[in-house]
């Protein structure tokens, strides 16, 4: 585990992740806090059914949830903006049929 808790660190793709179940302890908690504070794009990681005390998963869901936040944040953008260019496209078409 403590390879997985490295490898999110440098993550730049892994979305969700799901390790219930599998019998993680205080000492990995330590290392999954470090790795979510430094890993900006994981937004999901579920954590339940492990022996992990409450104030470390409390940590690592202030940081998943920072992370949401800001996709989140930026998928409304890229919808905005694709709503904007489809818009944009009627209205060129309605111009183009116009001529």
């Amino acid at each position: 585990m403590k390879e997985i808790a490295k490898a999110l660190e440098k993550n730049k793709t892994l979305l969700y992740l799901n390790l219930s179940n599998n019998q993680l302890e205080e000492i990995i908690g330590n290392q999954f806090i470090e790795s979510t504070f430094v890993n900006w794009d994981l937004i999901s990681l579920e954590i339940g059914f492990n022996d992990l005390l409450l104030i470390q998963i409390q940590e690592i869901w202030k940081n998943i949830m920072r992370n949401k936040a800001i996709y989140d944040e930026w998928r409304l953008k890229e919808w905005r903006e694709r709503k904007w260019m489809a818009e944009e496209e009627a209205l060129m078409r309605v111009f183009v049929l116009e001529e």
